[in-house]
């Protein structure tokens, strides 16, 4: 059903620009994410599943007002820098910093990939990479494609274990995943530098 909406905003898009004289390159975030507690934290309340699905600048329902940036940038030796982040009034947020993948995508390279989202204002840090989480490296980014130049996607899936918050990092840990699965989706439309 998303795959059917994302053409005809798409069309909009590209009608909205011949018709107005608009580029028709208004970034589109569609992105879901959740934060759950993990076993070992007692009293803890799992948060509230987060469903980003419209262009950056417009407001959800409740008047939230979406921001997103996408940016990806090619480095001197031919990879892709990839910057990224959606929030949700000031919320929730997600972002996902100096990430490195080849031209068309795959892994992540190199250990610069950091991760930060903020839930209830409680902001959780750290390190990312292609591993299965670890303590050093709580989340992992996999099946990144950049792909459609036309559209600038970008996509990912993201999925973290015992993601810390600096102000208490042993009992401010959380599990980043998706609102109906396992791995959070990360989805962007007219990234900057595709």
């Amino acid at each position: 059903m998303r795959a059917l909406t994302r053409l005809g905003l798409v069309f909009v898009a590209a009608l909205s620009a011949a018709s107005c004289g608009d580029t028709g390159r208004t970034l589109f975030a569609d992105v879901q994410w959740r934060l759950l507690c993990p076993g070992d934290i007692a009293g803890c309340q799992d948060g509230a599943p987060h469903d980003v699905y419209d262009f950056t600048g417009t407001h959800q329902g409740d008047g939230s007002l979406i921001t997103a940036a996408c940016a990806v940038t090619k480095t001197p030796g031919g990879d892709r820098l990839v910057n990224l982040s959606v929030s949700i009034g000031s919320r929730a947020s997600l972002a996902v910093q100096n990430l490195v993948v080849s031209r068309d995508g795959g892994a992540p390279k190199g250990g610069t990939c950091g991760v930060t989202v903020i839930d209830d204002s409680v902001t959780y840090r750290g390190a990312c990479g292609a591993d299965v989480p670890t303590a050093a490296q709580p989340c992992r980014i996999a099946d990144v494609r950049l792909n459609a130049p036309d559209r600038g996607d970008l996509e990912a899936s993201l999925v973290c274990e015992n993601l810390s918050a600096p102000a208490d990092p042993v009992n401010l840990r959380r599990n980043v995943v998706g609102t109906h699965g396992s791995l959070a989706s990360i989805h962007f439309m007219h990234c900057d530098g595709l």
